[in-house]
C-alpha cells in the first residue's frame, strides 16, 4: 500500500516535470531553431564549401611544378639526346612531346613523362662534360 503511493506519487510528480520542461524550456528551444534553420543551412553549405577549397588547394600544392622527358634506349640506359627539348610547365604539353618523339624515333628510345619540383637543365651538364674533355 505504502509502495504503491510512493510510485503513484512519484509518477505524478515526473509527469508534472515533464509537462513544465515541455512547455518552458523544449517548445522555446524549437521555435529558436525554426527561426534560424536558414542561418544553420547557410552555415553548413559555407563549412563545405570552404572544406572543398581548402583540400583543392591542398591537392594543388603536391602537383610537380614541372614535367621532364625521360629519354631511355633499347638497353634500359638513361640518355639525353642532344637539341630535343625535355622541360615543360604542363603535363599535357610534356605528352604531346613525347608522343611526337615516340612517333619520330620509333623503337630506338622509349620516352618517359615525369614530375619533378625542380627544373633540370641538361644543357649546363653538357657544357661541365665537354669542359672535362677538354
Amino acid at each position: 500500500m505504502i509502495f504503491d503511493s510512493i510510485i503513484e506519487t512519484s509518477v505524478k510528480f515526473g509527469s508534472l516535470f515533464y509537462r513544465g520542461f515541455e512547455q518552458y524550456v523544449i517548445n522555446y528551444l524549437v521555435n529558436f531553431g525554426k527561426g534560424f534553420e536558414q542561418v544553420f543551412v547557410m552555415i553548413a553549405v559555407i563549412t563545405f564549401l570552404l572544406l572543398t577549397v581548402f583540400l583543392l588547394i591542398r591537392q594543388a600544392k603536391k602537383q610537380p611544378k614541372y614535367y621532364v622527358i625521360q629519354i631511355v634506349d633499347i638497353f634500359g640506359r638513361s640518355i639525353i639526346l642532344d637539341d630535343l627539348r625535355v622541360n615543360f610547365s604542363t603535363y599535357g604539353a610534356a605528352e604531346s612531346y613525347s608522343q611526337f618523339y615516340s612517333v619520330l624515333f620509333g623503337e630506338q628510345y622509349r620516352f618517359r613523362v615525369t614530375g619533378s619540383k625542380l627544373r633540370r637543365n641538361y644543357a649546363s651538364n653538357r657544357i661541365k662534360k665537354k669542359k672535362l674533355r677538354d
